[in-house]
């Protein structure tokens, strides 16, 4: 743009994508300068809002050549493609996590950005923070000694109130709570201990309002590769639904459960791609463990039902 800030496009017009605009906009390096949602009254909100046009297609708004990238803010199903279709069309890309619900939709994904030659970037705003990237230069001086576990907590109000619409559908939130919030969690776990060498989880819904936990434990092994485990596991189901029945938990197992990445001016290493999929295989892999109540390992489960 003549005035040296970036042009944004910003696909998905909801809360968050206004939250995005926000942060855009504050961080005074980069503007939203077009918008699509595919209801004309969400997209005139928007335009009144945030003083920008509006687009009625997605292929309209990819043609705006003062759109330099894209940040992403659609259902979780939908990422795959529009990240396909906005690389085809030489934009840079943002993507709210989870990158997609899939390891082989991550693999697309981060093909069609490798092919294109474009800036690919999954929200992972939690990396960022300046905690954990205190506790990634600890790690580094070994200022804390061997690294024997990891546990992290993410525990609020919504579930007592669950969200309507596609946040709180099974299709798009198929890990439950890992999906939309844990994920943050496997992410800082991935920065700071590396790649995973197993995963056992289970999730049990505790009252009818929606109200869930999902526990998840891993192990690393620092000579682990990350493409052992860059495979999607089998089934999968929301925490809103009854956890089927199976073998009990094997016993003495660990129980785990765009503001600043705009603002951050000294950013920590960027998750590469092998280490995206590794952490789209971890939100996957419990899909499976939770259902068999069995602990994963690269070649039981990991490894098979890719799709």
């Amino acid at each position: 743009m003549e005035n040296g800030k970036v042009g944004l496009g910003l696909i998905g017009l909801g809360a968050w994508g206004n939250s995005l605009a926000t942060a855009a906009a504050r961080c005074g390096e980069a503007k939203v300068v077009n918008g699509f949602s595919r209801t004309g009254e969400t997209r005139k909100a928007f335009a009144d809002k945030h003083g920008c046009r509006t687009s009625a297609s997605l292929d309209e708004l990819l043609s705006d050549s003062e759109v330099e990238g894209v940040l992403i803010a659609t259902p979780h199903s939908t990422h795959e493609d529009v990240i396909e279709r906005a690389a085809a069309a030489g934009k840079h890309l943002f993507v709210e996590k989870p990158l997609t619900l899939t390891v082989a939709g991550a693999k697309k994904a981060i093909r069609a950005a490798e092919s294109a030659g474009v800036i690919l970037q999954v929200g992972f705003k939690r990396r960022r923070l300046g905690a954990t990237r205190r506790i990634r230069e600890m790690l580094d001086k070994g200022e804390l000694g061997v690294l024997h576990q990891l546990e992290g907590v993410i525990s609020g109000p919504a579930g007592q109130n669950p969200p309507q619409g596609w946040r709180n559908d099974w299709s798009e939130c198929p890990a439950g709570g890992m999906t939309t919030m844990g994920v943050h969690l496997v992410d800082n776990f991935n920065y700071l201990a590396g790649p995973v060498k197993r995963v056992f989880a289970f999730s049990k819904k505790y009252s009818a309002g929606g109200i869930s936990t999902t526990r998840l434990s891993s192990a690393w092994n620092s000579r682990a590769d990350h493409s052992d485990i860059s495979r999607r596991a089998g089934s999968s189901r929301n925490s809103s639904r009854p956890p089927p029945t199976g073998p009990k938990p094997p016993r003495g197992a660990k129980r785990m459960g765009l503001n600043s990445i705009f603002r951050q001016k000294k950013n920590p290493p960027a998750a590469s791609f092998r280490s995206r999929r590794e952490i789209q295989s971890r939100i996957s892999g419990p899909n499976s463990s939770g259902a068999s109540g069995r602990v994963l390992t690269p070649r039981r489960g990991l490894s098979k039902g890719s799709r």
